[in-house]
């Protein structure tokens, strides 16, 4: 029944998205939102969604639960695979519809990119203010198309680490440096870290010198802090490490768009390949990141990939179902 509701649904946005020629190409959608009218009906909801896959998390967000699902049995429409279900309970003293009500996708485009695309359309830009994961959403009349840089499990991944959570609550690092657009990547989002992997964070700048002042003042005096310059994709490049408690940082900082380096470009196919190959393809990744390999060629490894690093962006242009008939 919720597979055929959400069908139903996505049939309507995309009515929707090809009437407002919007395109979402090769992006993925990574949730469904299901809309809850009542209390009761949020724990009936919860009770039918517990039976078809598990709850990530239930947490309270700006005075309501909402409850996130990973699907047993995930949804196929056209060329994408969804697996996770936003439930929010009704906020007090708003009339809710009942059922799916907006799709989210994970884009790697700036916002402005898309506001300028599609300023003719109802744009909501209430969310881009969140220091973490910003949106934009596009409003039709009966549903919504919302568009972020990271998918919710990712985001889900970080909230659940208290030493993550602790570092970017004390720091103020999203919000201090939010001007360089701040992106969090790497393996602990991804759930497939190690006891040596970093946090990494990029960003953006067209100074490189005014970025390093900034990040000089707010970290020098965490240990093991060290500046070095390098060269990536042929840009100038500023890294910055350090630790927070037992916690090694890692700040990139690149004369490029932080949604199109080549480290967040790596960082949104491995995440769609460890949702679609499964339990067995994300246990072998573990393994060799175990044994010492960094997480491109643990990726390559595993896929078969002569030259992972350039193969690995070739493959984040291809659709969830392409990638799948490649590699199931």
């Amino acid at each position: 029944m919720i597979e055929k509701q959400a069908h139903e649904f996505l049939d309507k946005i995309f009515t929707h998205l090809n009437q407002n020629q919007v395109e979402i190409g090769h992006w993925e959608i990574d949730h469904l939102c299901y809309r809850t009218s009542s209390q009761e009906n949020y724990e009936l909801s919860k009770k039918l969604f517990e039976g078809l896959g598990r709850c990530l998390i239930e947490s309270e967000v700006n005075g309501r639960l909402i409850a996130t699902y990973k699907l047993e049995k995930a949804i196929h429409y056209k060329n994408w695979v969804i697996d996770l279900v936003e439930v929010p309970a009704p906020k007090p003293n708003k009339e809710t519809v009942e059922g799916f009500e907006h799709i989210e996708v994970v884009i790697d485009e700036p916002f402005s990119v898309l506001q300028e695309k599609y300023q003719h359309l109802q744009l909501g830009t209430k969310g881009m203010s969140k220091d973490l994961n910003p949106e934009l959403e596009i409003e039709f009349d009966d549903c919504a198309i919302k568009f972020h840089h990271q998918s919710l499990e990712q985001v889900i991944n970080i909230e659940k680490n208290e030493l993550v959570m602790a570092f970017l609550n004390e720091s103020q690092i999203l919000s201090q440096l939010k001007e360089y657009s701040p992106t969090i990547s790497g393996t602990l989002p991804l759930n497939i870290q190690t006891p040596q992997s970093d946090l990494d964070i990029l960003f953006q700048t067209n100074d490189l010198e005014s970025f390093e002042k900034k990040a000089h003042v707010l970290f020098q005096s965490y240990e093991g802090y060290q500046l070095t310059h390098s060269e990536h994709q042929g840009l100038r490049s500023s890294v910055i490490n350090f630790n927070y408690q037992s916690l090694p940082v890692e700040l990139f900082a690149q004369e490029k768009v932080v949604f199109k380096q080549q480290a967040n470009q790596h960082y949104l196919i491995e995440a769609r390949l460890l949702k679609l190959l499964g339990n067995d393809f994300i246990e072998k990744v573990k393994e060799l990141k175990l044994q010492g390999m960094k997480t491109e060629p643990a990726f390559g490894e595993v896929l078969g990939l002569k030259e992972a690093y350039s193969e690995l962006l070739e493959l984040n242009k291809l659709s969830d179902s392409e990638l799948l008939i490649r590699y199931s």
